[in-house]
């Protein structure tokens, strides 16, 4: 796999998805399949190694590098575990605190290189009540990160499927910055009325932002490639419960086959 882009520095993505201008990204990536023969329980193995890199437009100051190295298990009955490796360095540009607390930030011009790992399992997809857990630990700028977190799911077939994924996090940073625990929780609702009908949900509490938000969607698929789609969202302070903004979103696509 080989991706590269180009932003230049007079490039100004106002919805924000461009976070960065003046800069070249290169993207590659190589895996390796391993299929055993004969084997009741493990279907292939997969080796993947991955890196982003961004740098100037002179490719003579390395601005981010992140590096993956992936070893993954796939099973006969579509389950897996995976598990990773990973290299990343960072140059601030600007004061940073990578807690989001408010506390004592990194300060700008400084450079961190940092490495941590992880293991993941996927349950059979196949099965109506599906599962997924993992944990990574490692370093963190100047500081260590623990996550676990997973991922609890059933399908009534054939209306839809219901589940909920919990997230922690702890960031531990060395005195005088901060540390910080963030706990995500989030349930999801995917509901089919018809083959044209559809309906889902998403709440998440988000304790270090004291969040709570919603999104829910109708679509209404009245022709190929033709949908109605009517989105509500909102968000809530999670100690009192007091909206901070909310939404009504009405979209239409129509096909013209001409």
């Amino acid at each position: 796999m080989w991706n590269h882009e180009f932003v230049g520095e007079n490039y100004r993505a106002q919805v924000g998805y461009v976070p960065r201008r003046n800069y070249w990204r290169i993207e590659p990536g190589i895996g390796y399949n391993i299929y055993p023969k004969r084997n009741k329980h493990v279907n292939y193995f997969e080796f993947y190694l991955y890196a982003s890199l961004y740098t100037n437009r002179k490719f003579d100051q390395t601005l981010d590098l992140f590096n993956r190295l992936t070893f993954n298990t796939f099973f006969q009955n579509t389950s897996y575990i995976s598990v990773t490796a990973d290299r990343s360095y960072l140059y601030l540009f600007a004061p940073f605190d990578p807690t989001n607390t408010g506390g004592l930030e990194l300060p700008q011009g400084t450079e961190y290189t940092y490495y941590n790992g992880g293991v993941e399992y996927n349950s059979d997809t196949r099965k109506k009540f599906t599962y997924r857990g993992g944990f990574t630990y490692g370093q963190y700028f100047n500081g260590m990160i623990y996550s676990v977190g997973g991922n609890v799911g059933y399908r009534f077939q054939p209306y839809g499927t219901i589940s909920v994924s919990t997230d922690y996090y702890r960031i531990a940073l060395p005195k005088p910055y901060s540390t910080t625990d963030i706990l995500l929780v989030g349930p999801r609702f995917d509901l089919s009325f018809s083959k044209s009908m559809f309906l889902t949900a998403f709440f998440q509490y988000n304790n270090q932002i004291k969040n709570i938000n919603s999104n829910i969607r109708f679509q209404w698929r009245f022709r190929p490639v033709s949908d109605l789609f009517i989105v509500y969202g909102d968000n809530y302070f999670s100690d009192n419960l007091r909206v901070k903004n909310r939404a009504l979103v009405v979209k239409l696509t129509y096909w013209f086959n001409v």
